[in-house]
């Protein structure tokens, strides 16, 4: 299996995923059941209160934020769960899935660059959120 970890906004997750599911979820699904659909409201609410926040690494805040601060927001907001500040706080945490087994609000992480990782939030679809845009 390889490693998905790395910041973007709204893309398709390239073969080779690393995911975690911080929280214990009910298994894959053909389609979104309640549950998925009410962490899918959740956290698009959440992503439109960051939406146009610039990429900043070690941001925290509207001014700025990395991926891991941005992850972090997300999860305390939307599901009023604590998760660490950086990424590999947050890969350490969750247990590893597969792929296939991808549920909305499971995090996946991914490289774009040797040592740099990265991570988002799957929104179903092939789709997830993460901070990644100098531009926001």
């Amino acid at each position: 299996m390889g490693t998905l970890q790395g910041c973007s906004s709204t893309v398709t997750a390239p073969h080779g995923v690393k995911a975690s599911r911080p929280q214990a979820q009910p298994g894959p699904a053909s389609s979104l059941s309640h549950a998925q659909q009410l962490r899918l409201n959740k956290l698009q609410g959440s992503y439109r209160h960051w939406q146009g926040t610039p990429y900043r690494y070690g941001g925290d805040s509207h001014r700025g934020i990395d991926c891991s601060a941005f992850v972090q927001q997300v999860y305390r907001r939307a599901f009023h769960v604590s998760l660490p500040r950086t990424t590999l706080g947050q890969v350490k945490r969750g247990v590893e899935i597969n792929r296939w087994q991808l549920q909305v609000g499971d995090l996946v992480f991914f490289r774009i660059s040797r040592g740099v990782r990265h991570v988002g939030i799957y929104m179903g679809q092939g789709r997830f959120i993460s901070s990644a845009s100098s531009r926001g």
